[in-house]
């Protein structure tokens, strides 16, 4: 038998949830007497989750909610640049359907050496060095570097160590590519082919470089062994292997700040130059840089 204490909980309980529900149906009636360009502009401020979520709560929420005035906030500041510089054409009907295009699959820009993904829940973008792109010492000479086609692949083709004893790869980024006040982190995607060696000691860094590029600030550096999945033995949890079955190394993290001050570029290196052993067996993909979930 419930006591009376129980019971006035029980009462209590049901009078929130039905004064909840009458606030609800209080706002929902306040924002139906708005115009549908308000109301945009108010999904705007929002995020694409949130905008996609209110569609599903009125017919008329549902019309604001499709807007061009919405999606274009979510989307890049320069995703006409973006259009322009894919190497496919780029069909669509809305702000929306353009946004959800980018954020479906990576897009190809630069004749196919760059991509771009735009995160489906808040419109950051991640972008990705392919090989061509990275600065990669003797990789012009079928001695120490092979280009091999891989159809699979991201960029169709990636590039794989045969022997040198100065392995020297960088990659670099120009800010304004990223999005604005977002925590990034840095990847180096490869994988491990027969006959791989030397790699156990090979110096990671980051530089930040300024629109003059001169040196600003850099992350300190460290040693990682590319063959080691192992936290003991001194990666420090930056390896790990990605769904697609690639290898990711987190080369370093980095906050990109206002719009108006990404100015300059973020420079990523790896290098092996000190022990001049023979260095073997490693495909390189790219290097990604994306938002960092922690």
């Amino acid at each position: 038998m419930d006591t009376e204490p129980q019971k006035r909980q029980q009462a209590s309980g049901v009078t929130k949830r039905q004064s909840m529900e009458v606030l609800d149906r209080r706002l929902t009636t306040n924002l139906d007497t708005l115009p549908e360009s308000c109301v945009s502009l108010i999904l705007s401020l929002t995020t694409p989750k949130d905008a996609s979520r209110s569609s599903a709560v009125s017919t008329w929420l549902h019309s604001a909610a499709q807007s061009d005035v919405v999606w274009e906030h979510f989307l890049p500041s320069d995703y006409a640049d973006i259009i322009l510089r894919s190497t496919s054409a780029l069909i669509f009907s809305s702000k929306k359907d353009l946004f959800l295009r980018l954020s479906l699959s990576p897009v190809l820009l630069d004749d196919g050496n760059n991509s771009i993904v735009l995160n489906r829940l808040t419109g950051n973008k991640s972008c990705m060095i392919g090989p061509r792109k990275l600065a990669i010492a003797w990789a012009g000479s079928r001695r120490y570097w092979n280009w091999i086609p891989l159809s699979h692949s991201r960029f169709g083709e990636v590039i794989h160590l045969r022997n040198v004893c100065w392995l020297d790869i960088s990659g670099k980024i120009e800010k304004k590519m990223l999005s604005p006040n977002t925590n990034y982190a840095a990847y180096l995607v490869y994988n491990i082919a027969f006959g791989f060696q030397g790699l156990e000691f090979v110096r990671v860094s980051m530089r930040f470089l300024g629109p003059e590029g001169v040196l600003v600030d850099e992350n300190p550096e460290f040693d990682v062994n590319l063959g080691s999945m192992n936290e003991d033995e001194g990666d420090r949890g930056r390896l790990k292997q990605g769904e697609d079955g690639w290898l990711e190394l987190k080369v370093g993290e980095f906050f990109n700040g206002e719009e108006d001050d990404n100015g300059g570029s973020v420079e990523t290196c790896l290098k092996e130059t000190r022990v001049l052993n023979w260095k073997s067996g490693l495909v390189v993909l790219g290097i990604d840089f994306r938002p960092n979930p922690d």
